[in-house]
């Protein structure tokens, strides 16, 4: 089971030095694109920095198909296969907090342009949350993408999820569901957020319950790489 991290790209300096801490201990990186629709650096240009930085490190950037139309899709699609980047997240992303959606594309839209216009050896993902009915996740699992970042995964909906996982490795899908960790430091993010989340002293023995089940874990930990790093060297040792 591979192990990755959630980074949030934000003041260079200190991004660089958890990068490198990560890079010591990780499969790879999960490069999110302005959450929350606040400005941040473009998750394209980050992962293909990233990648060729650290070229045996599994990056996957994210694209927020809200903010584009179809050139800027295959255009960016383009960039990262040259770079050699890993995997793509197709998603409409959160709302703006500055100016407007500006188109309409769909994550399905998004695949089908891409396999249509394109001979492209990155992998595609999309976005599967656990809130939605188990036939609305069977439909999305059947839409065709190589893989899926999964929300909303928590000790509530784990049964759920496992009976996705089968159908899930029926199509040949994989699935990497985040863990989001919540420490003292972050409890004011994880009101914002609204998310299902695993106390940092559950965290071992909740990934533990994944190994076998999934293909990886995204571990995410708003505000707090400290106990980010910590718990990724227990996992991972």
């Amino acid at each position: 089971m591979e192990v990755l991290v959630e980074l949030v790209p934000k003041k260079l300096s200190k991004f660089v030095e958890i990068l490198r801490e990560v890079s010591n201990y990780a499969d790879g990186v999960d490069i999110p694109d302005s959450p929350l629709g606040k400005p941040s650096p473009s998750s394209p240009v980050v992962s293909g920095a990233i990648k060729a930085l650290y070229p045996n490190l599994k990056v996957i950037a994210h694209i927020r198909l809200a903010d584009i139309n179809e050139l800027a899709l295959l255009a960016q699609i383009k960039a990262l296969t040259m770079l050699g980047v890993d995997g793509v997240v197709v998603t409409r992303g959160d709302q703006p907090a500055v100016g407007s959606s500006t188109s309409n594309i769909s994550s399905e839209q998004a695949l089908r342009i891409v396999r249509e216009n394109l001979r492209s050896s990155v992998k595609l993902g999309a976005v599967l949350s656990l809130r939605y009915p188990r036939e609305d996740i069977l439909s999305r699992l059947r839409a065709g993408f190589d893989f899926f970042l999964v929300t909303r995964l928590s000790h509530e909906s784990f049964e759920k999820f496992l009976d996705i996982c089968e159908t899930a490795r029926h199509y040949g899908t994989k699935l990497y569901p985040y863990v989001i960790i919540a420490t003292d430091k972050n409890v004011d993010i994880m009101k914002i957020l609204s998310q299902p989340y695993v106390k940092a002293d559950e965290v071992p023995r909740f990934v533990d319950r994944l190994r076998g089940v999934v293909d990886g874990v995204v571990l995410s930990c708003p505000r707090d790489y400290e106990t980010l790093l910590n718990l990724l060297k227990s996992i991972t040792a």
